[in-house]
């Protein structure tokens, strides 16, 4: 709201300047003394208020761009944080369909499961070795199990 108050009021300035408030800089602002003995002639006073009106809207413009690149900032980290964020979920969607693989009952499908889960651990470093590891000696146990149940490996 503030922001929105001061943009308004910028705006109003900028057209004041660019309007009669050229004369009133130049004549309280600047010192100049329009019209009578000591004073500017016509075509002085033209090319002085012209002067003035260039500096404002040489200010202007150097605001506006400032404006577009503080937008343009604040617009890119928008979007790096939901890149970040995409990429977060699409990791943990892949870590989820390897533990899948892992409890198929078929071993290729368990090897692939297992070999799903190494990127993950080099991508994400030594923050999902735990689980994977975990993961891979459960299901060599179960199968160890079931061989010796069997009565033979």
């Amino acid at each position: 709201m503030v922001v929105a108050a001061a943009g308004v009021a910028l705006v109003v300035g900028i057209v004041w300047m660019l309007g009669p408030g050229a004369r009133w800089v130049l004549e309280h602002v600047d010192g100049v003394a329009i019209g009578g003995p000591d004073g500017l002639a016509s075509k002085d006073v033209a090319a002085a208020l012209d002067a003035i009106r260039g500096r404002v809207l040489a200010v202007a413009t150097g605001l506006a761009a400032l404006a577009a690149v503080y937008y343009t900032a604040r617009n890119a980290e928008t979007a790096r944080r939901t890149f970040q964020l995409g990429e977060r979920g699409h990791v943990t969607d892949r870590y989820g369909k390897a533990v899948e693989q892992l409890g198929s009952a078929q071993a290729p499908v368990r090897l692939g499961g297992l070999y799903a889960l190494e990127p993950g651990v080099a991508e994400e470093g030594r923050a999902l070795e735990p689980g994977v590891a975990a993961e891979g000696h459960a299901d060599r146990r179960a199968r160890a199990g079931r061989r010796h149940l069997r009565g033979g490996w």
